[in-house]
């Protein structure tokens, strides 16, 4: 599997993301994965992100897409 980068996640924007889960290029869990390494990389610097639900993220995705 391609895992998708940072540099490549913030070109798009949440329909974009949407749709490349759509179309099977990328799956759920790789587009979370991605989004939390941003959020670890640059909310020290920008304190945008206050309360971090990382496990009930998780818990959804299992419950929803089986994995």
């Amino acid at each position: 599997m391609n895992f998708m980068q940072i540099q490549e996640y913030i070109k798009f924007d949440s329909i974009g993301l949407a749709d490349l889960i759509k179309k099977k290029k990328v799956h759920v869990k790789e587009i979370i994965d991605v989004a939390i390494k941003a959020i670890e990389l640059y909310n020290p610097k920008i304190n945008a992100v206050i309360h971090k639900m990382y496990d009930e993220v998780e818990k959804q995705i299992k419950e929803n897409h089986q994995g």
